[in-house]
């Protein structure tokens, strides 16, 4: 072996165990309305993705995949998220809607963190729910608001006239 290949076999691993993953270029799972995702959890049938330079403890845009066995009504699931959100507080509001033609339901609906929690935030979430694979799968696109203004209401309903048609065409990646 050469002394110079001996040197990079040793000092390209030591190098890059010096520097955070972080440094090095990473590929996006998927585009998503003009944003970049990349995956940040994956575990127990669920996948987690969010834009480049957001945690899960601050975050502002998330997508989820879910697959579910053994649960046969999409339909069922949809109503049950938004009784879930309904029951998580006073203003939480929900609606689901039905794609016949593509055997979908979108659970539409907007929960608040706890009172007294920080830091406080509105969510509004959409989650496309199907058949799929001898289950369902669920495909999840949340917004979080931490500041709330007057203008938050005109920015939902913007985006809900944007994402809804596009969640329903999203392709989840494998």
């Amino acid at each position: 072996m050469k002394i110079h290949t001996l040197v990079l076999s040793v000092l390209l691993p030591l190098i890059a165990s010096v520097y955070p993953s972080s440094c090095f270029a990473e590929k996006p799972a998927f585009e998503f309305d003009g944003e970049n995702y990349f995956l940040r959890g994956d575990e127990a049938g669920i996948r987690e993705y969010l834009i480049k330079g957001e945690t899960f403890e601050k975050w502002s845009t998330l997508i989820s995949v879910r697959h579910f066995n053994g649960i046969a009504d999409p339909r069922a699931y949809a109503f049950e998220l938004i009784e879930n959100a309904k029951a998580s507080g006073p203003n939480a509001r929900g609606q689901v809607m039905e794609n016949e033609s593509a055997g979908s339901y979108i659970a539409d609906f907007l929960v608040y963190s706890e009172e007294g929690s920080e830091p406080f935030f509105a969510e509004w979430n959409l989650w496309r729910i199907e058949k799929k694979d001898g289950g369902i799968e669920a495909v999840q696109y949340a917004r979080r608001f931490y500041k709330i203004t007057e203008s938050t209401a005109n920015v939902l309903i913007s985006e809900r006239k944007r994402i809804v048609p596009m969640l329903a065409e999203f392709v989840s990646p494998d």
